[in-house]
């Protein structure tokens, strides 16, 4: 009898032994059919905000596509599921080849003649300069109450720049201050040396309020730091200023007018005159003058010798912050509201490129005599510089993207063609598959 009572014991053993495995085994294939299922939601989640980030990079919204990239960012450990799309938008909003955190958006950067240093007033430090060859910063002219534009002498060994309401001159090969001179009571939105480098050109803006007191302009003796003309007209602020390339006329902007001065007089010159709301720039032969529309989303192109206007080129609504011409005048670069900068072919008035990657509205920007770059600043504090050198390298124009990307295509793992129209990727760690750039299209896929 206790055989029968054991062999009963052992037959029950056995049967909750194969319950145990057969639950064991359905647990498992249960475990794997979930995480089946959560790879392929997280690849669809993927795809998801991939396709969100392309529709924000259309809309301009810098800050929305890098916060739908920043969440398929592995943590150490975590599976990557990010592929091309992935770092080709990171690309896109991360085109400039040097940011630099000024801490404040009141200070307008400035290239030196031979384009391979600029210029940039940081909140708190003082006036950094960077070596553009080597994207190194190379010294520090210490005064931290930068505040308005930064001006490089004709000869590239002065710098100017405004600093608790004065004109500092300082010795960059010394880096040592020469000296300051000239008071502004309001804020200063233009300073330039005249092309001899004998006199130095400034606004005193007037406030904002039309109640306050209008925009000055002044000439200073850049040896003595003495004032010697002091010119009045406008009725508002001075938002903005430029010098013809033979220093005899200087035009100013604000508040719906474009004024002209003569710089040996001091006298206004009253042949024309241009409606404008904030900016003026005068072409490098002097035959032209850009402006904004006045109030319109447009650059209004004026013949300089008749005030005749030109051309109009046709803006996304935005406010228009700067204008700087290239060198060889064939080129106009300006920047926007919508935290853009963009560049324009004269003669055409086809946008040439958009570069996004500041967060909020950009306020001013310059163009590097060498014609190489461009440098702006965003109410982001953010000094950006975008190279030219690949303009025409199949980079998106207008603000489209090439493609809406249907699925992951790959990992990290990724060669782009020599004529840069093809990119391979590796697939299922056993497939390459060869794309179009362009299309997104799949040309080939090659087993390994």
């Amino acid at each position: 009898r206790q055989t029968g009572i054991a062999q009963q014991q052992t037959q029950r053993a056995n049967s909750a032994l194969a319950d145990a495995q057969q639950q064991r085994q359905r647990a498992e294939e249960n475990e794997a059919i979930a995480e089946e299922r959560e790879v392929l939601a997280r690849r669809n989640l993927y795809t998801a905000h991939m396709n969100l980030a392309r529709d924000a990079f259309d809309q301009l919204d810098v800050p929305r596509v890098l916060d739908l990239l920043e969440r398929h960012a592995p943590a150490p450990g975590e599976q990557d599921w990010r592929s091309f799309e992935w770092y080709y938008l990171l690309g896109q909003c991360n085109r400039d080849e040097l940011t630099i955190n000024c801490r404040h958006s009141y200070s307008r950067p400035a290239f030196s003649p031979d384009g391979k240093i600029l210029a940039a007033g940081v909140a708190g430090t003082g006036v950094e300069l960077w070596d553009m060859d080597q994207l190194k910063r190379i010294g520090v002219l210490k005064n931290g109450a930068v505040r308005g534009p930064i001006a490089f002498s004709p000869d590239g060994k002065v710098l100017a720049f405004l600093a608790a309401g004065e004109i500092k001159l300082w010795d960059l090969e010394k880096q040592e201050r020469i000296r300051s001179f000239g008071e502004h009571e309001h804020f200063t939105q233009g300073l330039a040396f005249t092309p001899d480098g004998k006199r130095i050109v400034s606004t005193d803006g007037g406030g904002l309020d039309t109640k306050t007191m209008p925009g000055v302009i002044r000439v200073w003796n850049v040896e003595t730091g003495e004032r010697l003309l002091e010119m009045k007209g406008h009725t508002q602020y001075i938002w903005n200023m430029d010098m013809s390339p033979d220093g005899n006329t200087l035009a100013t902007a604000g508040k719906g007018e474009v004024r002209f001065w003569d710089l040996q007089t001091g006298e206004p010159i009253e042949d024309f005159q241009l409606r404008a709301q904030y900016q003026v720039a005068w072409s490098p032969g002097g035959e032209f003058l850009a402006t904004d529309g006045d109030g319109k989303p447009d650059i209004v192109l004026w013949d300089a010798s008749t005030g005749m206007e030109l051309r109009r080129i046709e803006v996304p609504p935005s406010v228009l912050f700067g204008l700087a011409f290239s060198p060889d005048g064939t080129r106009l670069a300006s920047c926007h509201s919508d935290s853009t900068v963009r560049l324009w072919d004269v003669s055409s008035g086809k946008q040439l490129d958009l570069f996004q990657g500041h967060s909020q509205w950009v306020f001013s920007l310059v163009y590097s005599p060498d014609g190489r770059r461009v440098a702006s600043v965003g109410r982001d504090s953010r000094l950006k510089v975008w190279p030219f050198d690949e303009l025409d390298s199949g980079s998106p124009q207008n603000g489209t993207f090439p493609r809406k990307w249907e699925k992951s295509l790959g990992r990290d793992r990724m060669q782009l063609s020599p004529d840069g129209q093809r990119i391979a990727t590796v697939q299922d760690h056993r497939t390459v598959a060869i794309l179009d750039i362009q299309t997104g299209q799949v040309d080939a896929q090659l087993s390994v």
